[in-house]
């Protein structure tokens, strides 16, 4: 088939265990008319018989090159190669590296790149390639171990990518956070960080913070930095896998988000790290006009680690928290009670409301409830009621 096909463009998806497979293709020279080769390599498949074909043919017509090395062979793609691939759009390498991280054609018109832990760059390396991919629109990277530094470039001195839409970073918080603070990236940017800083000891709050207030204090117009300190939305979610995920979203108005958006999913160790872990999130983001808050399977041993959370959302509206069991509830509404004097006529302006600004409360899956932050003459029916400091509290079944 390929030899009646010698002149046409090739899409081809090679996933073999076996190396005759590869063996068989080398007395055709499909690799130099291959528009989109996504060869995968695993089993006892070499990847010798790519790698020889790679070296001698051209790559003029490569537009997507994904090669995934399941087997982590620490394949190179030859630099010969790449200096050919002059409309490479997509670079995907998973277990697989490249030959160099000097100047190379391919990566004027690339607009998609995404590198595993095999490719090493040190950060000065990867600054310089970054710079030439004035078209990148997405960019992965995953545990690049080499990119540590002991500065944080000035705004003049960061690597400017005008055309960034997503920004995925994946690996230890130093390091994810080290590189977020050397691009510069638009205030649309959808940015996603997974990284596990109990491990090496990040700063997860003042890390994030900089990093975030970095990137969106530095926009072009005064518009478009105050577009990130206005009304703002929060997603917490964790589960059994010891991961919590934060989704931030910007409100333009109820129930409406937009760009841009940060997800973030940090790795911890048991209850108590992932209070703190929660704690340094919502400080971090630098988010002093969070409206909103919805909370998925949360739920923390001590009701204080609630109240630091409060501390942080002066400006929240909108509460939606789903409790996975009572005894969580039962510590949360304890930390909605306000501190201060006796429950008197003359001492109820001394205290302090956790969540001064609360107008909506949404609870899901709640078979108890304290009511001591609530009305005493309110009641709590099914279609919701006024209380305290709070226009309505409704349970969601």
């Amino acid at each position: 088939m390929l030899n009646r096909c010698k002149s046409a463009l090739l899409v081809l998806r090679l996933s073999s265990t076996n190396s005759s497979w590869w063996k068989a293709l080398q007395e055709y020279e499909w690799l130099s008319r291959c528009r989109e080769p996504r060869p995968q390599l695993s089993g006892d498949a070499r990847p010798d018989p790519l790698i020889s074909q790679m070296a001698t043919q051209l790559a003029s017509c490569l537009e997507v090159l994904v090669i995934e090395d399941t087997r982590a062979q620490k394949l190179a793609i030859p630099m010969h190669w790449t200096e050919t691939a002059s409309r490479l759009r997509t670079l995907a390498l998973k277990g697989c590296s490249l030959p160099s991280w000097g100047p190379s054609p391919c990566f004027k018109n690339l607009t998609f790149l995404s590198l595993d832990s095999h490719s090493q760059p040190t950060l000065s390396e990867l600054a310089a390639t970054l710079s030439r991919l004035q078209r990148l629109q997405t960019l992965v990277l995953s545990c690049l171990t080499k990119v540590d530094s002991g500065h944080t470039p000035s705004s003049a001195h960061r690597v400017a990518l005008s055309q960034l839409c997503g920004l995925v970073l994946i690996g230890r918080g130093a390091q994810c956070l080290n590189l977020l603070s050397h691009l510069s990236v638009p205030t649309t940017v959808k940015l996603f960080l997974k990284c596990s800083p109990v491990e090496d000891g990040t700063d997860l709050s003042a890390a994030l913070a900089y990093s975030l207030e970095s990137q969106y204090r530095s926009a072009s117009t005064q518009s478009e930095s105050l577009r990130f300190r206005t009304s703002w939305g929060l997603h917490l979610t964790a589960d059994q896998t010891r991961e919590l995920t934060a989704l931030a979203v910007p409100r333009s108005r109820p129930g409406q988000f937009l760009d841009p958006q940060l997800q973030l999913m940090v790795e911890f160790n048991n209850n108590q790290t992932r209070s703190r872990v929660v704690t340094s999130i919502v400080r971090g983001l630098c988010l002093q006009h969070i409206e909103f808050l919805q909370i998925q399977g949360l739920d923390f041993i001590d009701q204080r680690h609630w109240r630091d959370i409060w501390t942080e959302l002066p400006s929240l509206k909108l509460l939606t928290w789903n409790f996975p069991h009572s005894l969580a509830f039962c510590l949360f509404s304890i930390s909605l009670v306000p501190l201060g004097g006796e429950d008197t006529a003359d001492t109820a302006q001394k205290k302090i409301y956790p969540l001064p600004q609360l107008q909506q409360l949404y609870l899901t899956h709640m078979t108890m409830l304290n009511l001591d932050w609530v009305d005493p003459n309110a009641q709590i029916p099914e279609r919701g009621s006024k209380c305290g400091g709070v226009e309505e509290v409704r349970r969601i079944e």
